[in-house]
């Protein structure tokens, strides 16, 4: 009687990503994604696909473009650069995004305050992103990611598509990756980071970096100042992430 062939869990050449980037394992991998069983099915052999956001995930933690992460899954997919991310009213499926390429307005990196007339020209050219279509056009952007206060969603060097809060009517939600904008010195000079919401009882809202580094270890306040000359605000919402593939 023929013996049927089983795969091993993941393919050496994933194990070798996971470990380079200095992942224990597979699972140590899930766990800093926030997803424990975004790995499950595919390593008890159920599944061939994985969600092409969960995907981008993993390819951020990684630091590699989704393309190299799918192939070293051995997957049956061909993930598209740029995908939504947990936009509001719409599918979190990968989708090709169609529209105006987006202009790069800002660099985002926590504990860099900047003067309000250098902030616009913190970002170099963007890679070409197009607009998504579910939002007015004007009001979409990248920004750059520096620094590593939220890498383990958003590496830096990877760039993030983001929405005017303002201009969407934004309200804040738990786990919404977001912009935000602390201002000194009567908005003279403006920290700009990423961020993830966290809700709290009675409608606290908190700010949270995602990071490896113990520095970024606390929660900004939303509204309420931190001292006497301390404004904090969300400035844009996340709905997408963009990472280049290297060159």
């Amino acid at each position: 009687m023929a013996k049927t062939r089983t795969r091993s869990k993941y393919p050496p050449g994933f194990l070798d990503m996971i470990s380079r980037a200095g992942f224990a394992s597979p699972n140590a991998l899930a766990t800093a994604l926030g997803k424990p069983e975004a790995l499950r099915n595919y390593a008890r052999g159920r599944s061939r696909s994985i969600k092409a956001d969960t995907l981008q995930a993993i390819a951020l933690l990684l630091n590699k473009p989704m393309e190299e992460v799918s192939a070293a899954l051995e997957l049956n997919v061909a993930p598209q650069a740029v995908i939504s991310t947990g936009a509001p009213a719409q599918s979190s499926r990968a989708r090709v995004q169609v529209g105006p390429v987006l202009p790069a307005r800002y660099a985002v990196q926590a504990g860099a305050w900047i003067e309000r007339d250098d902030l616009v020209q913190a970002a170099p050219k963007g890679p070409p992103v197009s607009a998504d279509p579910s939002y007015p056009p004007d009001a979409q952007w990248l920004e750059l990611v520096r620094g590593d206060s939220m890498d383990l969603f958003y590496p830096e060097g990877s760039w993030v598509h983001v929405v005017d809060a303002i201009a969407i009517g934004y309200t804040a939600r738990n786990e919404d990756f977001v912009t935000i904008e602390r201002k000194r010195q009567q908005g003279g000079l403006i920290e700009r980071s990423l961020k993830q919401i966290e809700m709290r009882r009675g409608g606290k809202v908190e700010l949270w970096p995602r990071s490896r580094n113990p520095r970024w270890n606390g929660p900004l306040p939303l509204g309420a100042p931190m001292d006497d000359d301390d404004e904090v605000r969300i400035a844009a919402l996340v709905i997408g992430g963009y990472l280049p593939a290297r060159r």
